[in-house]
C-alpha cells in the first residue's frame, strides 16, 4: 500500500489495465500484451538509448525503433485517448520542432535525425506511461545490471588512471556516471508511480560508482537523489524501525556529502598550495626544490618543463592527444571548471538577433576547434540544434507539469527528479535532444496525467442548491 494517505497511486493501474490477447488471433504469438513481453520490450528500449548515448552503435537504432514500435503496437488502444488529451502539448513541441527544421538542416544535416528522435521519445514516454508494471522491473533490471557491470569493470582495471575512461572505447567516464544517473533517475519515477516508494541501495550504488568515474556533477547529482530518497516519504507516524532505518539512511546521505565534498574540495586546494609535481624529480617538490628552466631556452621548452600541479587525491593524469578533453574537465580543477565556463561564455558572446532565435553555429568557436564539436552543455546544444523556441516550448512544458494539479507530495519528490536530470544536464550533452529525453519527458506527463485525474474526480459545482 502506499505511504502516503490520499495517495492513489494504483488509480493508474486500475484506470489503465492491460490489453488481453484476442484468442483465436494468429497475431497475439507475434505481439502478445502482456507483462513479461513488454517487460522484454521495454528493457530493449532501455539498452538500446543506454548504447545510444555511450557509443552510438548502428545496432542500438534498430532495436531502439523497433522495440519503440512494438510498444506503440501494444498499446494503441490506449494510447489515443491520452494522445487526444494532451493534445497541445503534443501540438506544441510539433509544432516548435518543424519550424526549426529547415534552418537546423541547413546548418547541420545530423538536425534531420534529431528531430526524428525529439518526436520519438516523446511519444515514447506517453506509451511508457501506460504500463507501469513492465516498466518498472525492466528499469530495474537494466540499472542494476549496469551498475554490476562497472562494478565488476572498475574491479577488474583498478582505481587509477580514471577507470571509466577505458570501458567504452566512444565515451569517457562522464558518459558512463551521466547514463547512471539518468537510469537511476528513471527507476526511482517509475518506482515511486507504481508503489509509492524510494530506492535506496541503487541510490547508493549510484554515488559509489560516480565516485569511482571521478565525475564532479554527478557525484553532486548522485548527492542530490540521496537527499530525495532521504526525504521521501516523509514518516507519517511513529514507527522505532521506521525511525531507525530514517537515521541510518540519513547517516549515510550525511557521511556521503562529506566524503564527496572532501574529494571536490581538495584538487580545487591544491592548486593553491606551494606544491608542485616535478617531471624530472617524480615527487612532490616546493618550487624552491624543483631544477627551474633556463632562460635563454625557447618558449616552447620552456612550457614543456613546467611541472604540472595535481591534486593528491587525483590520479596524476596525461591527458592523450586525441582526447585534450580528460585531464581538463575532471576532478583535478576542483568545483570550478574553466573550460566549461569558457565554452559558454564563448558561444553566448557575440550572438546576433537572428542566431539567438534560430541557434548559433558552432564554426570559428573552440567547442568545435577543441572539443570536437561537443559543448558539454544540453541547452548549448538544444539551441544550437533548435533555437529559442524549441527551448521555451520545453520550458513551457516543465512548468505545466510542476503546475498540475498534482499532490504536493508528490510534485515535490517529482520535481526534485526533474532538477537532477536539469542540473547534471547542464554540464554534459544529456538532454535535450538525446534518447535519455523519454525519461525527462516521462516525469511530465506523469505529472500532467495525475493532475488531470485528480480534477476528474473532484466533484464539479454547478450552482445547485442543497436540499433543505
Amino acid at each position: 500500500m502506499s505511504q502516503f494517505p490520499g495517495r492513489v497511486s494504483f488509480e493508474i493501474l486500475d484506470m489503465v489495465g492491460k490489453l488481453e490477447p484476442q484468442k483465436g488471433r494468429y497475431w497475439k504469438y507475434l505481439c502478445p500484451s502482456n507483462d513479461q513481453f513488454l517487460t522484454l520490450i521495454i528493457a530493449a528500449l532501455l539498452v538500446a538509448s543506454l548504447f545510444i548515448y555511450i557509443q552510438r552503435p548502428l545496432w542500438a537504432y534498430g532495436v531502439f525503433v523497433a522495440s519503440g514500435g512494438l510498444l506503440f503496437f501494444s498499446t494503441r488502444r490506449e494510447l489515443w485517448p491520452l494522445v487526444l488529451r494532451h493534445k497541445w502539448l503534443i501540438g506544441a513541441y510539433g509544432l516548435a520542432l518543424t519550424v526549426a527544421l529547415p534552418v537546423a538542416a541547413y546548418n547541420n544535416a545530423t538536425a534531420v535525425l534529431h528531430y526524428g528522435m525529439a518526436g520519438l521519445t516523446l511519444a515514447l514516454a506517453l506509451a511508457l506511461y501506460l504500463q507501469p508494471r513492465p516498466y518498472l522491473l525492466a528499469s530495474r533490471i537494466v540499472l542494476v545490471c549496469f551498475q554490476i557491470s562497472v562494478f565488476v569493470f572498475a574491479m577488474r582495471v583498478g582505481f587509477d588512471d580514471f577507470p571509466l575512461e577505458k570501458m567504452f572505447s566512444e565515451s569517457s567516464s562522464n558518459g558512463i556516471t551521466s547514463s547512471l544517473i539518468v537510469l537511476q533517475v528513471n527507476y526511482l519515477a517509475v518506482l515511486f508511480v507504481a508503489k509509492g516508494r524510494v530506492a535506496t541501495l541503487t541510490t547508493i550504488a549510484t554515488l559509489v560508482l560516480c565516485i569511482v568515474g571521478y565525475g564532479r556533477a554527478s557525484v553532486l547529482t548522485a548527492l542530490l537523489l540521496m537527499v530525495v530518497v532521504t526525504i521521501f516519504p516523509l514518516p507519517l507516524r511513529f514507527n522505532w524501525t521506521a525511525m531507525a532505518r530514517r537515521a541510518a539512511l540519513i547517516a549515510i546521505t550525511v557521511c556521503a556529502t562529506l566524503f564527496s565534498f572532501g574529494l571536490l574540495s581538495v584538487p580545487a586546494v591544491s592548486f593553491m598550495l606551494p606544491w608542485e609535481k616535478s617531471p624530472e624529480l617524480g615527487d612532490n617538490t616546493s618550487p624552491s626544490q624543483a631544477p627551474q628552466p633556463q632562460l635563454e631556452a625557447p618558449q616552447s621548452q620552456l612550457e614543456a618543463s613546467q611541472p604540472r600541479i595535481v591534486g593528491p587525491v587525483v590520479p596524476d593524469i596525461e591527458a592523450p592527444a586525441e582526447r585534450p578533453d580528460i585531464g581538463a574537465t575532471k576532478l583535478q580543477s576542483g568545483l570550478y571548471d574553466q573550460a566549461r565556463t569558457d565554452m559558454i561564455r564563448e558561444y553566448v558572446m557575440g550572438m546576433s538577433g537572428l542566431e539567438l532565435i534560430v541557434g548559433r553555429s558552432y564554426e570559428g568557436l573552440s567547442i568545435m576547434d577543441r572539443y570536437n564539436g561537443n559543448p558539454h552543455n544540453s541547452y548549448i546544444r538544444a539551441h544550437h540544434i533548435f533555437g529559442l523556441l524549441y527551448g521555451l516550448v520545453i520550458a513551457a512544458i516543465t512548468l505545466a507539469a510542476i503546475f498540475s494539479a498534482t499532490p504536493i507530495i508528490d510534485k515535490a519528490f517529482m520535481t526534485a527528479l526533474l532538477v537532477a536530470l536539469l542540473f547534471r544536464g547542464f554540464t554534459e550533452t544529456l538532454i535535450f535532444p538525446t534518447v535519455f529525453d523519454v525519461v525527462y519527458f516521462g516525469i511530465c506527463v506523469w505529472l500532467l496525467e495525475r493532475g488531470w485525474n485528480r480534477r476528474q474526480a473532484k466533484p464539479v459545482d454547478r450552482g445547485i442548491p442543497a436540499p433543505s
